[in-house]
């Protein structure tokens, strides 16, 4: 086929967008639909490759994937190779083990499939990860390796019927992506189903120009280039991250660049501007410059702990282009070139460089992220024994490493469950348990009134994100019910916990968000701490029982691995010490308006010290839970000691009633107190 200088052009408009998106530069909000005009981009120039080939009787797969191997492994393996060295300098071993993964799945061209089952494209950590945009080159590769041999069986068996069933997958496709993209977003934004009618529209315009020439008059592919190009430029500044995307929304820079293919041709003003040399350099240097973006732009994150600012970034958009350059000169140039490197060699070199990719990975990912290595090159001896505290503390999995005795200190993994015979027969031969209801923090504190040994009866009616809201929730709350309808009379003492960092948004409204800690702007959210109260109290005169909520404990909020392998502090954040001093009472004013609520703040069971080392044991696991020794650590504590020992041997008498928690407070401070009028309650626990 013809070169055509606009293409080029065009994909300049389509890289930069992506790569002022990455930066964070707010114009650019839908910079990311530069992804999808390389879409379209693809699916015409290979499909008219194809269609060339199978017209002309010289189509060949091994030909094909070789054109293939060519123009994308050689710089992808560059970069990777770069960016794996810029990893084992930056990252800690945690990090690197995560990084690793990522590498197998760029070197084994599942990449997109990997990022999805990680995490949400426009996250937060998304801006950390070198290798995630990647993605975009997987759904490539997964769709040359599908397309080329269906349009060749197509061809040669039923070439008439070519166009109605592409148009039936383009439309299912289309289908899949407008369901799933509010379904099940993150399938929909990365995996290749819902993408394929992407690639689909400029399939089409292939097939068109293989019949005919650019349609209407000169005037008529004027007006229409203009409002293609319009189309992308609309959808680059008026897209976000809350647009619902792809779905319909992608039609609107897909048809766009149809558009432009289609009708800029020599002599529109749309040509005239898309063939400029400046718009044509950057597109021609476009794959170089959109694999290097990313990479620079994390560890430039990475190795300025989040600061580094917007601007900051985009301004790496200057050495992005001359690496870019400079790959495409000496890397993507003379690999393209048979003359210089035949197939048997590019095929032997690229099987090389896959193993060497493949090898590497596998490594991190089987040795902790090169763990021992890294400790032993980057690390002082104080250094390195202050990270193995931390990462001994730390927990892989905080679900699978629950506290249960085998015997009735019982964590429930499921509510129904609760009704077991194993409880059952606890209720028949224990005295009253203690049943801690609530979040993945109700598991740390089940957790450690467990670890404790003061009671023989506990039960961890715990779960990850039940926090008793009003709309969808984790809970099972109807099991939940069922057992306090069995039970609720004969259990010594209910206990809610929770997390408090879900009473705190940050400026974008989002709750429990780390921006909120680490901007120190943030604001409290009663109304939400008034609809649990709400909840809470609903439910124990449903049942006729009362709860004791236990106030919010402040949370680290830092990563624990990244801060102990750069020597970062291991302290209480102190935004986070300011945040929950001042929810605390919010939340205790608002409990205690509530008949069935007694509330004491965690505190007086446990200061959490700002100094988070003790002895052997890091506190916390992650920015916000305890570790598993961290959990010991406050069951052995005297004040969590004291007072539960107090609960105890009241639950044992005032099986179901509610707790006066105000005396406790008191006489946690050295006064006496009433409390509230239901009685002598939990006030000498503490």
């Amino acid at each position: 086929m013809r070169y055509r200088p606009e293409i080029d052009g065009l994909r300049a408009v389509a890289v930069l967008p992506v790569i002022f998106f990455h930066a964070g530069v707010g114009l650019f909000a839908g910079g990311y639909v530069g992804v999808d005009v390389f879409f379209v981009i693809s699916g015409f120039l290979i499909t008219t490759i194809l269609l060339d080939e199978l017209q002309e009787g010289r189509f060949s797969l091994l030909g094909f994937w070789e054109r293939r191997i060519r123009r994308i492994l050689p710089a992808l393996f560059t970069v990777v190779a770069a960016s794996s060295i810029a990893a084992v300098m930056l990252m800690n071993p945690a990090e690197l083990q995560r990084y690793s993964k990522s590498v197998l799945s760029v070197a084994t061209f599942w990449s997109n499939i990997h990022f999805w089952d990680e995490s949400g494209y426009f996250d937060t950590t998304a801006e950390l990860k070198p290798l995630l945009h990647t993605w975009s080159l997987a759904v490539e590769e997964q769709y040359y390796i599908l397309f080329p041999p269906f349009l060749a069986i197509i061809w040669a068996f039923c070439r008439r019927w070519l166009l109605p069933i592409l148009i039936i997958l383009f439309v299912v496709s289309l289908a899949v992506s407008q369901w799933t993209v509010d379904a099940h977003p993150a399938f929909a934004f990365f995996w290749l189903p819902a993408r394929s009618f992407e690639l689909g529209v400029g399939v089409f315009v292939a097939l068109y120009f293989q019949r005919r020439d650019a349609p209407g008059t000169l005037v008529v592919r004027e007006c229409l280039s203009i409002a293609g190009l319009g189309l992308i430029l609309a959808s680059i500044l008026l897209f976000d991250d809350e647009t619902p995307f792809p779905g319909l929304y992608a039609l609107v820079p897909t048809v766009g660049t149809g558009l432009v293919i289609l009708t800029a041709t020599s002599g529109t003003r749309v040509h005239r501007l898309l063939s400029a040399r400046p718009l044509v350099g950057i597109g021609l240097i476009s794959y170089s410059a959109y694999l290097w973006h990313q990479p620079l732009f994390a560890y430039a994150r990475i190795a300025t702990k989040g600061e580094a600012s917007t601007w900051t970034i985009a301004a790496l958009t200057i050495p992005c282009l001359c690496l870019a350059a400079l790959s495409w000169r000496f890397v993507e140039k003379p690999f393209r070139r048979r003359a210089d490197i035949g197939r048997s060699r590019l095929f032997k070199a690229a099987a090389v460089m896959t193993a060497a990719l493949v090898a590497i990975s596998v490594g991190g990912m089987t040795t902790h992220g090169y763990r021992n290595l890294l400790v032993k090159i980057r690390l002082s001896p104080d250094d390195a024994a202050r990270y193995r505290i931390v990462e001994k503390s730390v927990a892989p999995d905080f679900v699978g490493t629950m506290f249960d005795d085998g015997a009735c200190r019982i964590w429930i993994e499921d509510m129904r469950d609760l009704l077991s015979a194993r409880v059952e027969k606890c209720f028949e031969h224990e005295p009253p348990p203690i049943v801690v209801f609530g979040d993945s923090h109700g598991m740390n504190l089940y957790a450690a009134v467990a670890k404790s040994n003061l009671s023989s009866f506990v039960i961890g009616a715990a779960q990850p994100g039940c926090r008793v809201r009003t709309g969808p929730e984790p809970c099972d709350l109807d099991s939940f019910g069922r057992f306090l309808q069995s039970y609720g009379r004969r259990i010594g003492a209910l206990i809610f916990h929770q997390s408090g960092s879900y009473f705190v948004e940050d400026e974008n409204g989002e709750l429990s968000d780390q921006a909120a800690f680490d901007t120190g702007r943030y604001e409290l959210r009663p109304d939400i701490v008034t609809d649990v109260a709400r909840n809470l109290e609903n439910l124990g005169k449903r049942y006729g029982i009362g709860f004791l909520w236990v106030g919010p404990f402040t949370e680290y909020r830092r990563d624990p691995l990244t801060e102990a392998f750069r020597g970062g502090s291991l302290m209480l954040n102190p935004t986070s010490e300011r945040i929950f001093e001042k929810l605390d009472p919010v939340v205790a004013d608002i409990a205690e308006k509530f008949g069935r609520i007694d509330y004491v703040p965690f505190s007086h069971l446990f200061e959490v010290p700002t100094d988070l080392v003790e002895g052997e044991c890091f506190l916390f696991r992650d920015a916000d839970h305890f570790s598993r020794c961290g959990e010991s650590v406050i069951a052995r504590s005297e004040s969590f000691r004291r007072f539960l020992g107090k609960l105890i041997d009241q639950s044992k008498h005032r099986q179901g009633a509610t707790f006066d928690a105000a005396s406790a407070t008191d006489e946690a401070r050295g006064r006496g107190g009433a409390g509230k009028s239901r009685g002598a309650g939990i006030a000498e626990a503490h």
